[in-house]
């Protein structure tokens, strides 16, 4: 069966594009994925007007169900029960554009930085996710105090010891490099419409997995999925504890990976 999603719908990408819609399918066929560049949790980033995305999607809402669900067993990504028609053919379609470079194309690191909170949070999740949070919440002189901290650390420790201590510690903590000594790494905070089909696609784009267990939330659409993964190798573990402890996925909740024995 294809689909019909309306514009509210496809309102939702930005957030839910790598958790999938957790809604009740719409009969005929999806349409109007027209939209501007929106960035997905684990920051895929995909511009849903760029022509290789239309020509992509149309491609996928051309082909019947069964196709479909055997194009993701051949990407890795095989449906979990109750998937609905739509949650399949996104998840098809972001798989290929993964496997296809897009993403990585996306998010390619800036060579030069007008300052050293800038390259923070271009390189730092952890220190992005402190900032976002201050931010959220509307407490723009904790925001203020953790970029002139990273810019001027020194100066800024004078001047805010008294008052902002706390910050200025957690914009240390942030800022601290995890060293990884095990292949075996514990997380939290994925979001839990992801499920373990997506997170184990998602940890498996950093190196091959000898074991992976993962706890799904009873509300996915509130929750978030933890668990424990196991690399083939150090670097694996390595990069992605690297690239994603302390990353802000939206919705109040952040990445956590660290090693456990």
């Amino acid at each position: 069966m294809k689909l019909v999603v309306s514009c509210s719908v496809l309102a939702l990408l930005p957030c839910l594009a790598s958790a999938w819609l957790s809604g009740p399918a719409f009969p005929g066929r999806v349409s109007g994925l027209a939209r501007p560049r929106a960035k997905t949790w684990l920051q895929f980033t995909i511009d849903y007007d760029a022509p290789e995305v239309k020509e992509l999607f149309e491609e996928i809402n051309a082909k019947e169900m069964d196709e479909v669900e055997e194009q993701m067993i051949e990407n890795g990504v095989p449906a979990r029960p109750g998937m609905s028609d739509i949650d399949k053919r996104l998840m098809l379609l972001e798989t290929r554009l993964r496997k296809s470079g897009y993403g990585g194309k996306q998010q390619e690191s800036k060579k030069s930085y007008s300052s050293e909170f800038e390259r923070a949070i271009y390189e730092r999740p952890a220190v992005k996710a402190l900032f976002d949070k201050y931010m959220s919440e509307a407490d723009h002189a904790s925001a203020n105090v953790v970029a002139e901290y990273v810019n001027e650390p020194v100066n800024a420790r004078v001047k805010y010891e008294v008052g902002y201590a706390a910050v200025l510690d957690a914009v240390d903590n942030a800022l601290v490099e995890p060293t990884i000594e095990s292949t075996k790494i514990k997380f939290s905070g994925f979001p839990g419409m992801m499920g373990e089909d997506m997170v184990r696609a998602s940890l498996a784009e950093f190196g091959e997995i000898k074991s992976l267990s993962v706890q799904v939330p009873d509300d996915p659409s509130s929750g978030t999925c933890s668990g424990q993964v196991e690399f083939d190798d150090l670097a694996a573990a390595q990069a992605a504890v690297d690239k994603w402890n302390g990353a802000d996925m939206g919705m109040g909740s952040a990445l956590v990976l660290e090693m456990y024995e």
